[in-house]
């Protein structure tokens, strides 16, 4: 779980800015607060700001990093994502640190990187207990040191990491989580490695505007007492039901085109082979691909593929049924974010970047309140970037799940809490928002500037 993440030197984040998953000391709606020994954690956050401010770069700071640790600095492009507000930004560093809950302990791990230069800089992770931090291991690269603090129960594991270490020392583009990772040392003294890479890889769903979530279909085979039939006709969608028809590989590519689809079976069959190569077996794989008008699933073993699509169905009284591209824009968006809603994997953190893109105001007010009642029982987070006023309701939310970012005087971003300001919990904030009582609203100016009228004030 997200505890808290500290930026600086990155797009409009200019000096450093801290968010909290951490509540404060709100007492309504307690039973969202997951309470695990001396650790209390939110498990939402709605992030407000006018456009242009910033909201989406916190998005986008944390998807850095993800891309950083998982795929490697030089596997992708951060030329020109420092704070170009200043000039001499571009030499300095950008930091990006996390502080996290794995089962029930508390790390911090963070690096430090030239990200036009695509080097790293620096590398660190503590465990933090109620007793303070202890350093498990801390790269400096400027200064050449390397310490860690790791009691390893067989020898050969410290001498193998002695190495490692002796050679990231010239090193200064690869992360040591990453490169422990990469080497597959599953023994359990490079347990916590692998764990905090899990957590990033696995964990950790970065979801913008248009991005496809590849929910399986077998989301849509369940049987659980809210499975997604049900869940389609509690959001008003007019879907009543739906189906899984086979397709083939020939419509699939007419879909796609020849390139398209030349890339993605080729990945998918890389995948295939990597995971023989791990699991020693033929392991099935399931993919899901959208098209302009359909929703595919391949399904790919021992060299055979199955094609289905999914089809849905208006009515009761209508055997017609729809393509995934014939349902609306709202619709099909909810079917991308459903595995936020159904989602049995504990630990998860969904960050989506403007959760209300194409949907009417009260579809993101029951998205929200279906999340909390969908995840009651795990551990699940959800971070939302949003316009959408009618969630500044504090019959809905606590003060301290509502952030803002604010464009400053020099057009730096900055975050802070609705909590910062102690507002009761019967106050109209909604209002009180958009009349700019808390900052985080566009100033736009006057008309009659445009027609150029100097004298009119602003």
């Amino acid at each position: 779980m997200l505890l808290r993440f500290n930026v600086s030197n990155f797009l409009s984040l200019d000096e450093e800015q801290e968010f909290s998953m951490f509540p404060g000391k709100v007492k309504r709606f307690d039973e969202r607060v997951i309470k695990d020994d001396n650790l209390h954690i939110l498990k939402f956050c709605a992030l407000y700001g006018a456009n242009a401010s910033g909201k989406s770069n916190l998005i986008k700071a944390i998807d850095t990093a993800k891309k950083i640790l998982v795929s490697g600095i030089d596997n992708n492009d951060f030329n020109n994502m420092h704070c170009k507000l200043k000039k001499e930004n571009k030499e300095k560093a950008s930091k990006f640190e996390f502080e996290i809950k794995l089962e029930n302990h508390h790390f911090a791990y963070g690096f430090n990187v030239n990200l036009n230069k695509s080097i790293i800089l620096g590398e660190w992770l503590y465990k933090i207990t109620s007793s303070g931090e202890s350093m498990i291991f801390e790269r400096d690269m400027l200064n050449n040191t390397f310490n860690y603090n790791i009691k390893f129960e067989n020898i050969e594991n410290e001498k193998k990491f002695e190495v490692y270490k002796q050679d990231l020392e010239t090193m200064n583009n690869v992360l040591l989580i990453s490169e422990i990772n990469r080497k597959k040392l599953n023994e359990k003294d490079y347990q916590i490695f692998n764990d905090i890479f899990y957590w990033f890889d696995k964990q950790l769903n970065i979801i913008y505007p248009n991005t496809a979530m590849g929910t399986s279909f077998g989301k849509f085979q369940s049987k659980r007492q809210m499975n997604i039939k049900n869940l389609l006709n509690y959001f008003d969608t007019g879907i009543t039901d739906y189906k899984i028809e086979d397709s083939s590989l020939e419509e699939l590519k007419k879909q796609v085109g020849s390139s398209s689809y030349d890339g993605f079976i080729k990945t998918l069959k890389k995948v295939g082979n990597l995971a023989k190569e791990k699991f020693a077996f033929e392991k099935e794989l399931a993919a899901t691909l959208r098209t302009s008008k359909y929703y595919f699933e391949l399904t790919y073993k021992n060299d055979e593929w199955d094609v289905k699509k999914l089809l849905f169905k208006h009515g009761e009284n209508s055997d017609a049924m729809f393509d995934y591209g014939e349902e609306s824009d709202g619709t099909r968006r909810l079917i991308e974010l459903l595995d936020v809603i159904q989602n049995d994997n504990k630990g998860k953190t969904f960050l989506i970047d403007e959760l209300d893109r194409s949907f009417h105001p009260q579809m993101t007010k029951k998205f929200i309140e279906t999340f909390f009642k969908a995840t009651k029982d795990n551990d699940t987070q959800l971070l939302i970037t949003t316009h959408e006023s009618n969630l500044l309701d504090l019959q809905l939310l606590r003060q301290d799940e509502i952030w803002f970012v604010e464009r400053d005087k020099d057009y730096a971003s900055r975050l802070y809490s609705l909590d910062n300001f102690k507002v009761r919990y019967d106050k109209k904030i909604d209002k009180n928002y958009l009349e700019g009582r808390y900052g985080a609203v566009p100033l736009f100016k006057n008309f009659d500037l445009l027609l150029g009228d100097e004298n009119e004030n602003c």
